[in-house]
């Protein structure tokens, strides 16, 4: 069993059983598997995303791609030149 610090809500515990894509379906599916992180099985591998999104790095940018795209897409708009 490995024990991995990857989320602000505490550790995530991957049980020794989870060795290849079955049982790491089974406990995706299971009552066991953490609610946050970003988690996958890869090449016969449990892969734990560690990384934090940043706040202005991602999620500022995000948003104003999302505010532009809405804008371009308003079909109100594209009626009037």
């Amino acid at each position: 069993m490995a024990t991995i610090s990857a989320t602000s809500k505490g550790p995530i515990t991957i049980p020794a059983w989870v060795t290849d894509f079955p049982s790491s379906r089974r406990w995706f599916h299971s009552d066991s598997f953490p609610d946050e992180g970003k988690i996958c099985f890869i090449n016969r591998h449990v892969w734990v995303d560690l990384s934090i999104e940043d706040f202005f790095s991602h999620n500022v940018v995000q948003a104003e791609i999302g505010a532009v795209l809405s804008h371009e897409a308003n079909p109100i708009r594209s009626l009037y030149p």
